[in-house]
């Protein structure tokens, strides 16, 4: 509860005036077949962008792929392992855009994360430095396309 959450693991100063709460959820179960799929969508001037599809989260080895709003795969990923494979398309990816969308709506850059267990969607998480914004996006190369989607405010100018 004394811990400044702005140092710890890394420099997000939007974390220190925070008051400290310790904060109860329930708990997500789903079937024994099938595990819990995390959606990270990163959305840039109010607009889900890219859904990160993280699967293994639970397990030794997590991976990750982004999709874009159609759900055709990139050839990026951050961080995380990149999943060779192909995620199914998710039944509700219509009302997780329209749910991201709302949610990101007066922000340059957020990143909401839902689950989607058995059709229903589950609320995670916002958070406005993923990975403390040091995580290295592979290929290097999707560092500055993704960072130039940021449209800085005001009469802040961007270093090429």
């Amino acid at each position: 509860m004394n811990e400044d959450f702005a140092f710890r693991n890394g420099f997000e100063l939007q974390y220190s005036p925070i008051p400290r709460k310790i904060t109860a959820e329930e708990y997500i179960e789903t079937t024994s077949e099938r595990e819990l799929f995390d959606y990270k969508c990163w959305c840039f001037d109010g607009k889900v962008k890219y859904i990160g599809f993280v699967s293994g989260s639970h397990k030794d080895q997590m991976k990750e792929a982004f999709y874009d709003r159609n759900w055709q795969k990139q050839d990026f990923t951050n961080y995380h392992v990149f999943d060779e494979g192909f995620a199914e398309k998710p039944k509700n990816l219509d009302l997780m855009l329209e749910l991201g969308d709302k949610l990101a709506h007066d922000f340059s850059f957020v990143r909401v994360d839902f689950y989607d267990v058995n059709g229903r969607i589950y609320f995670g998480e916002m958070t406005f430095s993923p990975g403390s914004g040091i995580d290295p996006w592979i290929p290097k190369e999707a560092d500055l396309s993704v960072g130039r989607m940021i449209k800085l405010p005001g009469n802040a100018q961007r270093i090429e």
